[in-house]
């Protein structure tokens, strides 16, 4: 076993313990000085079972920052390497490797905090995260690379929101597991652009969004990959979206936008009733076709609404649906729908 670490400003508490077949050992470390950045390096590189498994972990933070790591090999011991860490403001890198795979991601975190956990074994490996605005105007950065026996995959996602902002991660790799990434997101008043991509489709998203909530979902494998998104309207005031689906299959590209907007509150005329509206997308694909779909429904009430979705490709059809104008007047309960979907086979 071989264990580096680098320092600055941290306080750090390490305890190892040696016998004749087998070795345990745990470290701690804590933010020193609040006033200065925290710098942290450790790798780690673990021989069990005949194999190499590892993690390499560099992390710079202001605020806080705490980090934790156990391990274990030998003939009485179960082979492992686990690390958990937590930041605010800050960035990080990560690798992680086993037999048959290894993982790499990058961080930077504003005003959010981060929390991670990682258990590597020596032929899998499984990691989870978790991230919440603290306060304000959040930023998040987050890339997954996966090299598995099966290929190459990755998920990158860049948030900046205000109201909410979180995410929940989740990767395993390694020969004994189907490698795969799993990311959930939320957020409200903000921008998203995702990207997610395996050897057979690639997809870029890029989400804007004003007094509306998005709950996007995105789960990435070497052979299939896939998204669902959910938004809605979350206050009775102006409000827009626009949401925009690029997805490249087997050569094809194909990109679906759609965008809503509403006016100023129009007095004197169902003013008792705010305007409803929402959105869903769906990209799904697997190694024998791939399909993308953005849909989108407004109901009438208190303001003008303005909405569209159109379609565009290389060897398909170019689709439109609207634009539609949905007035303040009327009956209550009137509403438009429009709907596009591209689907792609091999």
């Amino acid at each position: 076993m071989e264990d580096d670490v680098y320092l600055h400003n941290v306080d750090y508490a390490n305890s190892v313990s040696i016998y004749r077949d087998s070795l345990f050992a745990t470290a701690d470390s804590a933010i020193g000085d609040d006033d200065e950045i925290v710098l942290f390096g450790n790798q780690i590189l673990t021989r069990g079972e005949g194999k190499m498994f590892g993690v390499n972990l560099k992390a710079s933070a202001e605020d806080k920052f705490n980090h934790h790591m156990s391990l274990a090999t030998g003939s009485h011991a179960t082979d492992r390497t686990s690390i958990s860490y937590s930041l605010e403001d800050g960035a990080t890198y990560g690798r992680y490797f086993t037999d048959g795979g290894s993982v790499q991601e990058g961080v930077v975190v504003g005003n959010v905090n981060y929390d991670n956990q990682a258990s590597i074994y020596p032929q899998y490996l499984s990691c989870s995260a978790d991230a919440d605005l603290v306060d304000g105007t959040g930023l998040l950065m987050d890339d997954i690379l996966t090299k598995s026996k099966d290929g190459i995959f990755g998920t990158s996602l860049i948030t900046v929101a205000k109201e909410q902002l979180s995410l929940e991660k989740k990767f395993d790799a390694g020969r004994l597991t189907n490698a795969e990434s799993a990311l959930s997101y939320k957020f409200e008043l903000g921008q998203t652009d995702a990207e997610y991509f395996n050897s057979l489709v690639s997809v870029d998203e890029s989400i804007l969004t004003d007094s509306c909530m998005y709950h996007g979902k995105i789960k990435n494998s070497a052979n299939e990959l896939g998204s669902r998104g959910h938004g809605r309207v979350t206050e009775d005031d102006f409000g827009m979206f626009n949401h925009t689906v690029d997805m490249t299959y087997n050569g094809l590209p194909c990109e679906i936008s759609a965008y809503l907007i509403t006016g100023d509150e129009v007095y004197g005329s169902r003013t008792d009733v705010p305007v409803i509206y929402w959105w869903d997308t769906l990209v799904d694909s697997d190694e024998s076709h791939a399909k993308s779909m953005v849909s989108a429904k407004g109901y009438n009430g208190n303001r003008d609404v303005d909405l569209a979705i159109e379609g565009e490709s290389v060897g398909l059809t170019d689709k439109i649906a609207g634009p539609v104008h949905i007035t303040p007047l009327g009956f209550i309960g009137i509403s438009q729908e429009l709907y596009i979907s591209y689907e792609i086979t091999r």
